[in-house]
């Protein structure tokens, strides 16, 4: 599979958005509830312990199943080259702190 990426992002330009993905459905968003880690009702405070998890479909990243024997390949956060292909910009509004500080 890294090999496969590693190909596919030769001529990729991570500051563009996927071309299809008004076509697709845009970037889909699940949340998932871990826990309720505190609930401060006097400042009105909830602070949850949640997954998030984003996914969209960009067409500059397929290949050609029928020669690698893969149907997809997913990329995940932990990956190094994630910082090589496109990501939505994903803010939480109403929130104390941004992901990023976390």
């Amino acid at each position: 599979e890294v090999e496969i990426l590693k190909s596919l992002l030769d001529s990729y330009d991570r500051r563009v958005p996927p071309p299809a993905l008004n076509a697709d459905g845009g970037v889909r968003v699940s949340v998932l509830l871990r826990k309720v880690l505190e609930a401060d009702l006097q400042t009105s405070v909830l602070t949850l312990s949640v997954w998030l998890r984003l996914s969209w479909v960009d067409t500059r990243l397929q290949f050609n199943s029928s020669e690698t024997g893969l149907s997809y390949i997913t990329a995940w956060a932990s990956m190094d080259d994630i910082g090589q292909i496109w990501v939505p910009d994903f803010l939480l509004y109403n929130s104390q702190q941004h992901l990023d500080a976390t």
